[in-house]
């Protein structure tokens, strides 16, 4: 049965939850809908007899005509409460990729650069336990891990703020019925109605569920259960890469004789999070992909993946980047190149660092002396003028220009640990 109240109980647990925030500012992400306003009224009366100072962001991503008015409601209803509002706007869609994805990352990167500018060093994220559950059914669906079906976490670090969701133990029937208990009108977003989104049909199917005996409870508890699952899994995967990983200017060597020792899990693991350190894809490559990888390495030299080239080298492999995926990238000195490597100096006019190649191998004859493999140095980074190769840092041609590599052990760690 679904709840449909707030109760005293309901409220002490949520102050239980936030107590550990009471000591310095709060940011809240407010859209409107039912959640979010919720939770800031709930967040408003807390933090005026806990003495904390809340702080208010909507965000308008300019793709519905009613988001201008969404925000403008919310800077009311933050009017009422005496909390400071601001809403902050996106408008960096060009009509190409994944919409939903894109938005979210802007929503979460909008707020994190909101949340200096205020000097708040937590925000919070109004996820309820339905879209615990909805998630969940969403990544079962796809055929997730225990990774993906796990609870989402509690908290995360964004560009050194926080984010946290406190309101995951609760329905959204009961800040519902907190609303109307309060007599305040929330936004019915019309997306959320939408069947082409698969969470919206999956929220309308729940209702069938729960009268199998499967319901947003159960789902949770479930999703809160392989969350330690997954923690487990992150554990062993850590020591698995200290144990067979290293790395080597923006490239991964992995033992694999100490690699195959691991279960199968914690090699997928290492290898997606391989691939996804390495190259820019959104997301990590799916596991029959990651199969067929560690097959073919016991029969031959090498093979791809995802823009990736894994190259064996007797009992240890090279993970690099593919010459194909970079071939045609090119940027200015002093941006960063293929999301690896920043390079530094003084330039002529008109210089541009791309990859090496084999055309610009060939001019530095002493290449071996570097001790890097070939397929390696193919793909480093190097500066061109006018069609002449100007620098190459990694094989020993620098001429006072500098290469900072951008990728590095803990950012592996933390794309391996995501799976």
């Amino acid at each position: 049965m679904t709840p449909t109240s707030w109760t005293h109980e309901h409220q002490e647990a949520l102050a239980t939850k936030l107590a550990p925030f009471a000591i310095d500012g709060l940011g809240l992400a407010v859209s409107g809908g039912s959640d979010s306003l919720a939770m800031l009224y709930l967040i408003a009366d807390w933090a005026s007899e806990a003495g904390v100072t809340v702080k208010v962001a909507t965000v308008d991503h300019g793709l519905r005509a009613e988001a201008k008015d969404e925000a403008k409601l919310v800077a009311e209803h933050c009017r009422t409460l005496g909390v400071p509002h601001s809403t902050l706007e996106w408008r960096g869609w060009d009509g190409t990729g994944n919409l939903q994805s894109m938005a979210r990352k802007a929503r979460i990167s909008l707020l994190a650069d909101w949340a200096k500018d205020v000097d708040v060093s937590r925000v919070a994220l109004a996820h309820t336990m339905d879209d615990v559950a909805e998630t969940f059914l969403m990544r079962l669906g796809r055929g997730a891990g225990a990774a993906g079906l796990a609870k989402m976490t509690e908290s995360r670090d964004v560009s050194g703020v926080e984010f946290i969701r406190p309101l995951m133990a609760f329905r959204r029937s009961e800040l519902r019925a907190y609303l109307q208990e309060r007599d305040a009108a929330w936004v019915e977003d019309p997306s959320n109605q939408d069947d082409r989104f698969d969470r919206v049909r999956l929220r309308k199917m729940l209702p069938d569920l729960e009268s199998a005996g499967v319901n947003v409870t159960s789902i949770a508890k479930s999703a809160e259960n392989l969350r330690g699952v997954s923690e487990a899994l992150d554990h062993y995967t850590r020591t698995a890469a200290e144990d067979a990983v290293t790395i080597e200017d923006c490239n991964l060597w992995l033992d694999l004789a100490r690699l195959t020792q691991h279960p199968a899990e914690i090699q997928r693991r290492l290898i997606s999070g391989a691939v996804e350190w390495m190259s820019p894809f959104e997301y990590a490559p799916r596991g029959k992909s990651v199969q067929r990888v560690l097959a073919q390495l016991k029969e031959q030299e090498q093979t791809v993946l995802r823009g990736c080239l894994f190259v064996r080298v007797g009992e240890r492999v090279l993970v690099t980047r593919e010459f194909a995926a970079v071939e045609g990238l090119s940027v200015a000195v002093g941006e960063v190149w293929d999301g690896r490597w920043l390079l530094r100096g003084i330039v002529a006019d008109g210089a541009e660092v791309r990859a090496l190649g084999s055309d610009g191998l060939q001019l530095c004859p002493d290449w071996r002396e570097t001790g890097r493999k070939r397929a390696a140095l193919l793909v480093s980074p190097s500066v061109w003028v006018s069609g002449e190769l100007v620098s190459a840092p990694l094989v020993g041609k620098a001429n006072a220009i500098t290469a900072e590599p951008q990728k590095h052990w803990e950012d592996f760690l933390q794309t391996a640990l995501s799976h």
